[in-house]
C-alpha cells in the first residue's frame, strides 16, 4: 500500500469517529428532552377521598328495648287435701277465663255422700232424743215448783228432795243430750265439708295456665290446676346496670309477643332493686294493660321504651371513634384543608349510634366519619362532609 493510500483511511477513519461522537451527542439530548418533557405531562396521583363529619351538640331520645318471656304476675296453685280419690270430670282446658267459685272438676264422692248421710241420722236421732230429754226436763221442773209452793207442812222434806233429785236429773241429762246433738251437728258439717272437697273450683277469678288433672286418674298432693290470677300477663326480662337506672314504675311501653304485628299498651310494674354481680343485668316486668285471648304465659315478647330525652354538648358517631387496648380513645381529625390529624379524646356517654366527647374536640371539628379508615397522621386526602343523620 503506497503512502497515498494509508493517508486517506486515516481520514476516512477520522471523520467515522467523529460522526459517532456527535450522533451520541444528538441521542443523549433527545433523550433528556423527551424525560423532562414527558414528567411534565404525567398527571399526579389522586387523593384518597373520605368521609367527614362534623363534632357538633346531639339532641338524644334514648330508647330501652327489653326481652324475655310472658309469666303470670300472680299465680295460683289449686288443688284439694283429699287423697286417693279417683278424678269424676274435668271441666275446664288450659287457656280458659274462669270466675271466683266456678267448677273446675268434680271427684268420686260416693264414700263422702254416704258419710253425710249417716251424719244427717245421726243428727236427727239426737235431736228426738233431745226433744223427749227436754220434755222430761220440763215436766221435772213443773213438779218441783208445784211442791215448793205448798204450804209448809203439806208435804214431807222427803217428797221435797225427790222432786228436787228428779228435776236435777232430768236437767242433766236434757244437757247430755244437747251435747250429743251438738257432736253430730259438728260431724255432719266435717261431713259436708269433704263432700265439698270433692268438687274443686276456682278459689279466684283468673286464666288456666295448666291443667294436671286427668279424668280416671287419682289425686295425690299436687295442684290439679294452675291460674293467672285476674289473668294478669307481664312481660319479664333483663337489661343492663346502666339502662336500669333510667326505668321507673308506671313508664309506658309498647310490648310485642310471638305472631302479634303491631304493640300492646303496658307499663312498667316492677323494677329490681339489684343488680346481677355476674351478668351485671336486673330485672324489669312490664304489665300488659289488656290480655288477648291469644297471649299464653311462656311466649317470647319484647317491649319498648322511650328514656328521658338529653342533650350531648359535643357528639360524633361511634364509628368515628378507636379505642386501643389501653382504654385510650381517639378520632382521625382533619385540619389544614385535608391534612389527617390523630386526635386522642376523652369521651362520656355513649350509646350504639352516638359518643360524647368531653375533651379533645370542638364544636365544628371534622373527623373522620369510619374510624378504621386507611389513613393515618399527616396524610392528605380529598374530604366529603357527610349530613349528620338526625338520633
Amino acid at each position: 500500500m503506497n503512502s497515498s493510500t494509508e493517508k486517506s483511511n486515516a481520514v476516512l477513519t477520522g471523520l467515522r469517529s467523529k460522526w459517532g461522537i456527535g450522533s451520541l451527542c444528538v441521542l443523549v439530548v433527545l433523550a433528556m428532552w423527551f424525560l423532562f418533557s414527558s414528567k411534565d405531562t404525567v398527571p399526579d396521583e389522586p387523593l384518597l377521598r373520605i368521609s367527614t363529619v362534623k363534632a357538633d351538640a346531639v339532641v338524644l331520645h334514648p330508647r330501652a328495648r327489653v326481652s324475655g318471656s310472658l309469666v303470670a304476675k300472680d299465680t295460683v296453685e289449686i288443688g284439694t287435701a283429699l287423697t286417693g280419690l279417683r278424678i269424676e270430670s274435668v271441666l275446664v282446658e288450659q287457656g280458659e277465663r274462669v270466675t271466683q267459685g266456678q267448677l273446675l272438676a268434680e271427684l268420686d264422692n260416693t264414700v263422702q255422700r254416704a258419710q253425710v248421710q249417716q251424719a244427717q241420722a245421726s243428727v236427727a236421732s239426737a235431736m228426738a232424743e233431745l226433744q223427749e230429754k227436754l220434755a222430761l226436763h220440763q215436766e221435772a221442773q213443773k213438779n218441783l215448783k208445784r211442791v215448793t209452793g205448798l204450804s209448809q207442812g203439806t208435804v214431807s222434806a222427803q217428797t221435797l228432795d225427790e222432786r228436787r233429785t228428779q228435776a236435777q236429773a232430768a236437767h242433766a241429762t236434757w244437757q247430755a243430750a244437747q251435747a250429743v246433738l251438738s257432736k253430730a251437728q259438728a260431724e255432719l258439717a266435717e261431713q259436708r265439708e269433704q263432700l265439698d272437697k270433692t268438687r274443686i273450683v276456682a278459689t279466684v277469678e283468673g286464666l288456666v295456665l295448666q291443667r294436671h288433672a286427668q279424668a280416671g286418674a287419682q289425686v295425690g298432693n299436687d295442684a290439679l290446676f294452675t291460674l293467672a290470677k285476674n289473668s294478669v300477663i307481664e312481660l319479664e326480662g333483663d337489661v343492663g346496670e346502666g339502662m336500669l337506672a333510667q326505668l321507673h314504675t308506671g313508664m309506658p311501653a309498647a310490648v310485642q309477643w310471638t305472631g302479634q304485628s303491631e304493640a300492646a299498651a303496658g307499663s312498667v310494674r316492677l323494677v329490681s332493686a339489684q343488680v346481677d354481680k355476674a351478668s351485671r343485668m336486673g330485672s324489669v316486668r312490664i304489665t300488659l294493660d289488656t290480655v288477648p285471648s291469644v297471649v299464653m304465659a311462656g311466649m317470647f315478647g319484647r317491649a319498648e321504651l322511650t328514656l328521658a330525652s338529653h342533650t350531648l354538648a359535643i357528639a360524633v358517631p361511634a364509628s368515628a371513634v378507636s379505642v386501643n387496648s389501653q382504654g385510650e380513645a381517639a378520632v382521625m381529625k382533619v385540619v389544614d384543608g385535608g391534612v389527617v390529624s390523630y386526635q386522642p379524646v376523652r369521651i362520656g356517654w355513649q350509646d350504639a349510634q352516638w359518643v360524647e366527647v368531653v375533651e379533645g374536640l370542638s364544636k365544628g371539628d371534622s373527623v373522620v366519619a369510619t374510624a378504621f379508615a386507611f389513613v393515618k397522621d399527616g396524610d392528605h386526602v380529598d374530604v366529603h362532609e357527610l349530613e349528620r343523620a338526625q338520633p
